[in-house]
């Protein structure tokens, strides 16, 4: 691990405790995007970076994530959850005692994140929960009760955002997106460093922090009535929307948005991996099935081609292959909708499903006990038409990446 640039600023030990307003005046007062105090690592205090930011906790397999914990104890993944810290008290109240991490007046951050020579560019800013953002902020998929239920606890057990919420949008706020590829020239550097994305590739990330009124004014008034799409963080947005209705108090929580005109992101299907008696429930649910000749699949080109609607599927068995056309219907669109609904049927418990966003994982996984349910990608173009019309895709149906580190900037709740 190697720090890229240097510079350090902000308030070491002492800083104020409480989480600041969700809203301050140096936004308009329509727009749902505000500065925030935002918590940063200080490297004198926890070393080399590169071994405390992290990638998001749902990338992390489960030998690198206890790797991550054993490499430093202000690792950001002990943030996640309250469990991965033994020591009394949340922990990000304890590293600001002890000067880990340091507290900034009212900014925005622009985070640039470099791997395999590709650059993302993130606007962080604090995302103002309350009865109108729906109008605003759109998630695209549906979610599960109880990881809802798990999050907003973790959320209150932690108080602290340890990593952002991805939301995209493709055009349509100049004054934001200038200020993402202009804050080298406006804004104060942030320390860099190279971590790795969790599969052995190295990512640098660094950025600058933005406190001037004038542009944060300018970039929340850009922002305000541009429809924002949840790309990834749909169980943490649904976590603070349920603690707005059971408080009725205006909740705040750390997003990252990207302009997908400047900066496009991949956009995969997460295929399903799921029990071999739930097959007789997918066809049965089709008001199409046809069988795939030239025997089983292997090659997730071959699936890409086939798979040539947001209302198919293609289903791999251990002795063959059959594309599944479904009719649309009701709130949850598409594909994954509809396989959801059929393993649903089938008695398939959620946590017997296995989701990837790499064809050829999905294919592998294929025996005389798992079969493959392979989706079709949906773009983003798509996504937006669905949830302005008022309708989500099923649970976890993309992959959007790359999805920005968690650590580089945290938010107190």
């Amino acid at each position: 691990m190697r720090r890229v640039t240097g510079g350090r600023e902000g308030a070491r030990a002492g800083a104020p405790r409480t989480a600041p307003p969700a809203t301050t005046s140096t936004a308009s007062s329509g727009a749902p995007l505000h500065p925030f105090r935002g918590l940063r690592y200080d490297p004198d205090v926890v070393g080399d970076l590169g071994a405390v930011l992290a990638p998001p906790h749902t990338d992390l397999p489960r030998a690198v994530r206890a790797a991550r914990l054993q490499a430093s104890p202000w690792a950001v993944t002990r943030l996640e959850r309250p469990e991965n810290d033994p020591a009394p008290g949340r922990a990000v109240d304890r590293w600001l005692a002890e000067g880990a991490l340091v507290q900034d007046e009212p900014s925005l951050y622009v985070v640039r994140q470099r791997r395999a020579g590709v650059e993302h560019r993130f606007l962080l800013a604090a995302l103002r929960v309350d009865a109108v953002t729906g109008a605003r902020v759109h998630p695209h998929e549906a979610v599960f009760p109880d990881v809802v239920r798990s999050r907003r606890n973790r959320l209150r057990e932690t108080g602290v955002d340890s990593e952002p919420v991805l939301l995209v949008h493709s055009g349509g706020a100049p004054a934001a997106t200038d200020l993402v590829r202009t804050a080298e020239h406006r804004g104060h550097p942030l320390t860099g460093a190279v971590t790795s994305d969790g599969g052995g590739v190295g990512v640098a990330v660094d950025g600058w922090r933005v406190d001037d009124e004038d542009v944060l004014r300018e970039v929340g008034e850009s922002l305000d009535g541009v429809d924002l799409v949840v790309a990834d963080g749909h169980h943490r947005y649904a976590a603070v929307r349920e603690e707005f209705a059971a408080t009725g108090a205006p909740q705040g929580l750390l997003v990252a948005v990207v302009d997908d005109a400047t900066y496009p992101l991949a956009l995969r299907p997460l295929h399903r991996s799921v029990p071999a008696r739930a097959v007789p429930a997918l066809r049965a649910l089709a008001v199409d099935v046809r069988e795939v000749r030239g025997g089983p699949l292997s090659d997730p080109a071959d699936v890409a081609r086939l798979s040539e609607r947001e209302l198919d599927a293609l289903l791999v068995t251990s002795t063959g292959a059959c594309r599944l056309s479904f009719a649309d219907g009701g709130v949850e669109a598409g594909a994954g909708a509809r396989v959801d609904e059929a393993l649903a049927r089938a008695g398939v418990e959620p946590e017997s499903v296995r989701f990837t966003a790499d064809g050829a994982t999905a294919l592998a996984a294929v025996s005389e006990d798992v079969v493959a349910v392979m989706l079709p990608r949906v773009p983003l173009s798509r996504i937006a038409a669905t949830v302005r019309g008022g309708r989500l895709l099923g649970r976890k149906t993309t992959s959007f990446t790359p999805k920005p580190l968690a650590g580089a900037v945290l938010r107190l709740r």
